[in-house]
């Protein structure tokens, strides 16, 4: 996410149609620092992330940060300092020492250098339960690929009295399984390409103010068409979290930025809201944004049977120079978070 954010930072700042969009003071616009974090509590425990990206303006490149510190505090002004686990990535669990407690309010500091950079306290929100998730296949024959349409995945949940926050937000990972096969070769390894973020870009939100409390209600979370990654079992894994208003905002602003295709009659991008400064020195441009909120799990499996049988991705044809122009056919290892070891959740 943070990384996109950047890229259309960087047009707006460098490409001008009918009107110039000030994202940020394109003067100054020449280092800045982005800060994401989140807090996130299960049931089984509480965990908190914070990415940190240097976004060099001018020379339209970003690198991870390695900060001094990285810590989240409390409204007591008691920190839990997070471990560094690559450049650019922190992260920790909570403690008994220093639990994440809903209602709570918490922060993230982060010391960079001679300066640093803190957040406002943000409260941790409880979030509505997901009561179930359900599965409805569109089917649309096209002769030439096979049986293919489209996916609507739903859930269903329901706000109670005591949720503070109608305001949700959902975040859909996407595992699947796939079979290596050369062209004219037998199958080789079956592998599972785990815990995609799926690849449309926007955030599912959802303003729940008018919804009737304790009524339980069905609400899209993704749909797309089917393609031939579906074709030998697909895992959903659906995450709903809670948010307040100024995060709900935050990612609208977001949403907005990623689904622009150029059309004039577009809603003009506004700047992206943050709430973290620099209070060592607030000449210092400083982007990105910290929410804390519990986060309720969901898991579908998606059978090949139920979506049209699609057919596979493997084998594919060698072109000129090259024998397996699709790589994952040869070694599905090379792509992200695949692996040979089958989930323990895996059919």
């Amino acid at each position: 996410m943070t990384r996109t954010i950047l890229y259309f930072l960087i047009i707006s700042l460098h490409i001008r149609c009918v009107d110039p969009i000030d994202l940020v003071d394109s003067d100054q616009a020449i280092s800045m620092l982005v800060i994401n974090g989140k807090i996130s509590k299960t049931n089984k425990k509480g965990y908190v992330a914070v990415d940190l990206i240097q976004s060099t303006f001018n020379t339209d490149r970003s690198f991870g940060v390695t900060a001094s510190e990285v810590a989240v505090v409390n409204e007591k002004g008691e920190k839990l300092v997070l471990e560094k686990l690559q450049i650019g990535r922190y992260a920790a669990s909570e403690t008994a020492a220093f639990p994440f407690v809903y209602g709570k309010l918490y922060k993230i500091s982060v010391i960079n250098g001679k300066d640093i950079y803190e957040s406002n306290f943000m409260e941790l929100n409880i979030s509505p339960l997901i009561q179930n998730s359900a599965l409805n296949f569109t089917p649309k024959i096209d002769e030439n690929k096979g049986s293919t349409g489209k996916i609507a995945i739903s859930i269903n949940t329901v706000f109670k009295e005591s949720d503070k926050n109608k305001f949700l937000k959902w975040e859909l990972l996407r595992s699947y399984q796939l079979t290596e096969q050369e062209f004219s070769g037998p199958q080789g390894r079956k592998c599972y390409v785990l815990n995609n973020k799926d690849d449309k870009l926007n955030e599912k939100l959802l303003d729940g103010r008018d919804f009737n409390v304790n009524k339980p209600f069905d609400f899209v979370v993704t749909d797309r068409s089917v393609d031939n990654l579906f074709a030998e079992g697909t895992y959903y894994t659906i995450i709903q979290e809670a948010i307040d208003f100024s995060t709900f905002k935050y990612f609208q602003v977001y949403n907005n930025l990623v689904q622009r295709k150029g059309n004039i009659f577009e809603t003009p991008p506004g700047p992206m809201p943050t709430n973290f400064r620099c209070v060592s020195d607030s000449t210092k441009l400083v982007n990105g944004y910290f929410y804390a909120t519990q986060q309720d799990t969901s898991r579908i499996f998606i059978d090949p049977s139920k979506v049209g049988n699609p057919k596979r991705l493997c084998p594919v044809p060698p072109v000129e120079f090259n024998a397996c122009p699709v790589v994952q056919c040869c070694d599905c290892l090379k792509l992200k978070n695949g692996t040979i070891l089958k989930p323990f959740y895996w059919n």
